[in-house]
Order: C-alpha cells, then structure tokens, then sequence
C-alpha cells in the first residue's frame, strides 16, 4: 500500500494510552481523522484539566468520534476499567495503542537508581502495557481480529548510560510483544513493536527546537496507523520511525562456532562478522539452527 493510498478505519474502535499530548496525542488526531472512534486515555492530574477530554473533544469538534478515559495504566485494575471504558461505549476494541510510558525523573547509573524509581518505572512502561493486553485481548479474541503497538525505544534496543531500568522498561516489552504474537498467531491479531523519534515534552531536552517540524509526532503516526490497519499482517516486528522515515530493527543470529577450548579471545572476529546472520521469528527457529539434534526425528 502506498502512502497515497488511504487507510478507511471507519466502523473501527482504537484504544490509545497516552494520548493526552505529544506522541500520543499525534496518532489520536491520526485515528480520527481516517474514520475511527478513538478512546483517548491520559491520567488525570490534580489541580490540571483534563488532557484526555481536550484530545477528544478536539476530536469532536473536527467532525469525529472520540471519548475520554482517565484510569491509569499503572495497575491492572485502571487497565481493566479503561477497556470496560471502550467496550461500554462501543462495544468493542479493534486495536490497542501502548503509548503511555514515563521516563526518569533522574538519571543515574545502576547501582544508584533508587528503587522506588526502578519500580515506578516499570509500573508504568512494562507493567502498564503488559495489563493493558491483558485487559484488551479477551475482546479481541473473541471478535476473532485485533491489532496492538507496543512502544520500545532506541535507548531499550540499544542501551544507553544512566538510562538503564528505562532501557530494561522499553527492551522487556519486545519479549513481550513477540510472545504474545506468538500465542495469537492462529487468529487475525497482529502485534508489533514502534521505536519513535519525535519532539515531545519528554524529549525537548535531547531534540533542538529548530528541529520541531521534522521531528513532529504527525510524522510518525501513519505507521501506527498502517500497523493497526486490517492491511497489516505482519506480527512480531519492531519498526523504527522518525522524520517521515522508517527502518525494520531486527534480533538476529550470527554464524555458529564450535570452540576447541574455553578462551573465546581469538573467536570474536569469526563472531562478530555477520555477513550469514539469520532471523528467527520464533525461538524454534533459532534452536533448530543452534542445536539441530534436538530438532531431528526420534
């Protein structure tokens, strides 16, 4: 499908966490304007207006349909209500959105990161995501379609110093995202994975103002919108974008090498050179290249 092409998800219901600004607020307006009722959920804060009403009404008074949600998604109980949220108003949930996330408040190496920051942080960005799926799936299950994006980062994929339970946060949600695709593969539910480069409030401070246009939210949310279009039957992928652009980030394997003794010293360049990489998509893939005895007929 090309860009000129355009996506119809009239008659669908997307659930987007977050959305109350930046990012997340981006693929919202997106959704909308390509024909879905959009549930705009954003944690309410003492003392502010709500985020997620300003996004849905917005919404609203473009001519679309949207609601707000205000659980948060910390817990699995704020998850359950946000997508009994969507159900009661719809009726159903074609596609999950997991945007929300937090980074740290400082950053610290590891052996300093106070726990309770630690905990925060993966309430919200692992635990947060892995309740909403959990809250999701069941609807989508039993309407036998669904689509889901999680959100890694570069930081998770990659590593980056003092950044390291965000990183933890961000990477352990790619385990997830492959094994719940794995479990869901008989059905016509895909998940994948988005590594987003934008200028948000989260981000201001690493990307220059002079840079906001390009690197403005917009200019990533079509390819949310493609991975939770009906024209997505990819699962299991991780995409990078960022500035109307886009690559495929991916796990691979190296060639095999068998030691002769327990010194790996001179083996690093065989190891490291990846020109016969291969990809497994699941983990049988990689055991049947790795230990191909277990594979064999009994």
């Amino acid at each position: 499908m090309s860009r000129t092409e355009r996506l119809d998800f009239g008659g669908r219901v997307v659930l987007v966490t977050g959305a109350g600004r930046g990012i997340g607020r981006a693929y919202a307006l997106w959704f909308a304007a390509h024909g879905a009722s959009v549930v705009v959920n954003n944690r309410r804060h003492a003392g502010v207006p709500s985020a997620a009403e300003a996004v849905a009404a917005e919404i609203r008074a473009n001519g679309g349909s949207a609601i707000p949600d205000e659980h948060s998604i910390d817990t699995a109980e704020g998850n359950a209500a946000m997508v009994r949220t969507a159900l009661d108003a719809f009726d159903r949930v074609d596609a999950l959105v997991c945007n929300a996330s937090i980074n740290p408040t400082v950053r610290l190496p590891v052996q300093e990161i106070p726990m309770e920051e630690a905990r925060r942080m993966m309430d919200i960005n692992f635990w947060g995501t892995f309740h909403g799926i959990r809250a999701a799936l069941p609807a989508m299950l039993d309407a036998g379609y669904g689509r889901i994006v999680v959100t890694t980062s570069a930081a998770g994929l990659y590593g980056q110093a003092n950044l390291s339970i965000y990183a933890a946060s961000k990477m352990a949600l790619i385990g997830l995202m492959r094994g719940v695709q794995c479990e869901t593969r008989p059905a016509d539910i895909r998940i994948n994975a988005i590594s987003p480069y934008a200028r948000t409030q989260m981000s201001e401070k690493a990307i220059p103002a002079d840079h906001a246009e390009l690197m403005s939210p917009a200019r990533i949310a079509w390819v949310v919108g493609y991975l939770c279009s009906e024209a997505c039957k990819r699962g299991g992928a991780i995409l990078a974008a960022g500035a109307g652009r886009l690559r495929r980030t991916m796990i691979v394997e190296g060639a095999i090498v068998e030691p002769v003794d327990e010194d790996l010293t001179g083996l690093w360049p065989t190891l490291d050179d990846l020109h016969g990489v291969t990809e497994p998509r699941y983990v049988f893939d990689a055991t049947k290249t790795m230990v191909p005895e277990l594979m064999a007929p009994k």
